[in-house]
Parts: C-alpha cells; structure tokens; sequence
C-alpha cells in the first residue's frame, strides 16, 4: 500500500497514531508491517522504538524489511543506533545472517 493510499484511508494524524499504537501491539507480522507504513507516512517518529522492539522480540523477514525502511525513510535521531540493536538481536545462524542483511541492504522508501 503506498503512503498516499494510507493518507486516503487513514486521513487524521490522530486516527494513524491510534490505529498504529493497536497494530504495533499485534504479534502478526502483517500487522506490523503496516504499522510501519503508517509510522513513516504519518512521520510518527515516536512509534518507531516501540516498532523496532517488537522486531527484538520476534524477527522476521518482512518486519525487518518494513521497519528498517521506515528508519531510513524518517531519519530520526537514533535511526544509527536503533538499525544496529535490530541487527544485533539477530540470531548466528544463517537466517539470522539473512535478516542482517536485509536490514543492511533496506532502503529509505
């Protein structure tokens, strides 16, 4: 969905920080993939750390591809050092050397 389709349907600031505090929330990562769209269309900057701890929590191919765009995109103080606690908390393993790539190779949307 691109960020002028989610101004469409989402069309207040506070509508998109509400409907993003209830998908940040969500253990499925579908959910928080569109969380992080809403967060970098919106520029709701401090939903971000809580977005980057759900990937923390449970990685996953697709969230650390939507959330390491999103901090690239946003560009916020502490983008550096939220992408480098992402990669840290990947596992050693191969899928976990993938994730640190995709979170390497992300690019701001």
């Amino acid at each position: 969905m691109s960020f002028a389709r989610i101004r469409e349907v989402i069309t207040s600031k506070d509508e998109a920080e509400r409907i993003a505090d209830l998908l940040i929330k969500s253990s499925g990562w579908r959910e928080r993939v569109v969380a992080a769209k809403i967060v970098t269309a919106y520029s709701l900057y401090d939903r971000a750390a809580p977005l980057v701890e759900t990937f923390i929590a449970a990685q996953e191919n697709y969230t650390a591809i939507a959330i390491a765009k999103m901090l690239k995109t946003l560009d916020a103080p502490g983008t550096n050092a939220a992408l480098k606690r992402m990669i840290d908390s990947c596992p050693n393993s191969d899928y976990g050397n993938h994730l640190k790539q995709v979170i390497h190779d992300a690019r701001p949307v």
